[in-house]
């Protein structure tokens, strides 16, 4: 009968494990839930995250695009205003090398047969001959000892609307030269000219104090100074060059430089300017990194694409588990109350199962207290059995029934 008792308590307490298995299960179930629903949230959370770090990249690249382009705005405004001002000072300084051989001229006219030709203001200004005519066009001074007879021709031929005048640049063996001539007017009708013949050496001088290139032509389109290198004089015929003999003034784009040209007005025989450059001199800097925008084009090319294609997966994935959450809410919702039935049954069968314990307990206090019963009533049992096999003795021995007679 107690094994019965002890194989039933067995598989009542087994079976309350499994319900308890059971319940730990569901309870289990509730919290995979719960943290299935906040890892989704953080899913979401990152790719949001992501996606605006992804735009937050592709507008940085268009604003670098943009600001690359004001830059480089900014770098061709600056070149054209340093383009025109060199032109202007080149200019400027052009205009003031005549007006200072006009001066000197005045002066010499005053000297008429003291002038020297080794004076060191004469090499500073490109003067290599002078001479003096009178009147009657015969020479009173001269530096060389060449023929002068076609520069008389060429004074008499002259029309002296002004004391200074220039002749034209010539060309003569691959060198320019120009002719100046002063007159002075006299009430008698007589007077003097003076004769200067210089070279291309000051206004190459002019010429080279610019950050960039630089060339003078005449009314021929030579190139009659330069701040370049040239081994002869070059011959210069295109759509600037046209505009520059037209009189026109102006700075244009032309075959990748900026060409900014005026014209000197000296008279008769004006001289033309032109102040000019490769675009890429001022692009250099921007230039020097164009592969690495190449590569910023590609990259952002990159990303657009993986921010699409993450929006789009972002979008699906936020759907479905949307639609999750729906189900297992509706679901939550239809088995709400078997649900709290459950859990009320299994804080039932929690009682129950302590009680159980407490009784398999009780029961094997009883079993204790039962083996010290029986064991007390074996002791009893034994001790009457002595007690009856004394007796018997005393019976059978006559001595003894006497000595306990007297005892008593």
């Amino acid at each position: 009968m107690n094994l019965l008792n002890k194989l039933n308590k067995v598989k009542i307490l087994n079976r309350l494990k499994k319900v308890k298995k059971s319940k730990e299960n569901i309870e289990v179930k509730e919290k995979d839930y719960k943290k299935n629903l906040k890892a989704l949230k953080k899913k979401l959370i990152i790719r949001l995250l992501t996606g605006i770090l992804g735009t937050t990249v592709i507008l940085l690249f268009l604003f670098i695009i943009l600001s690359i382009r004001s830059i480089n705005s900014i770098l061709e405004i600056n070149f054209l205003e340093n383009l025109e001002r060199s032109r202007d000072q080149r200019k400027s300084a052009i205009e003031k090398y005549y007006s200072t051989l006009n001066q000197e001229m005045q002066r010499d006219i005053q000297k008429r047969t003291s002038i020297d030709i080794e004076n060191q203001n004469y090499q500073d200004l490109g003067v290599e001959e002078v001479a003096l005519f009178n009147s009657e066009y015969q020479v009173i001074y001269q530096s060389s000892s060449r023929d002068l007879l076609p520069i008389k021709k060429e004074i008499k031929s002259l029309r002296f609307n002004n004391p200074f005048y220039i002749q034209k640049i010539t060309i003569d063996n691959d060198k320019s030269y120009q002719n100046l001539y002063y007159k002075i007017f006299k009430q008698d009708g007589k007077g003097y000219i003076l004769y200067y013949k210089i070279n291309n050496k000051v206004l190459n001088k002019i010429l080279s104090e610019s950050n960039f290139k630089a060339d003078i032509l005449n009314d021929e389109f030579y190139v009659v100074a330069s701040n370049r290198s040239l081994d002869a004089t070059e011959y210069t015929v295109n759509d600037i060059s046209k505009k520059m003999l037209d009189g026109r003034v102006g700075t244009d784009l032309f075959k990748d430089s900026f060409y900014s040209y005026t014209y000197i007005d000296l008279d008769e025989n004006s001289i033309y300017l032109n102040v000019y450059e490769n675009i890429d001199i001022y692009r250099e800097p921007l230039i020097r990194y164009k592969t690495k925008i190449y590569l910023l084009w590609f990259i952002s090319i990159l990303i657009t694409l993986s921010v699409v294609l993450f929006i789009k997966l972002s979008v699906e994935s936020y759907s479905q588990g949307i639609s999750r959450m729906s189900i297992e809410k509706e679901e939550e919702k239809k088995y709400k109350f078997l649900k709290t039935e459950l859990i009320n049954i299994f804080d039932e069968l929690d009682d129950v199962e302590d009680s159980l314990d407490k009784l398999h307990s009780f029961t094997k206090d009883l079993d204790t207290i039962k083996r010290r019963i029986i064991n007390q009533n074996s002791y009893l049992l034994n001790k009457i059995k002595d007690d009856e096999e004394l007796l018997k003795r005393i019976d059978l021995d006559e001595e003894l029934k006497e000595k306990v007679k007297k005892k008593f």
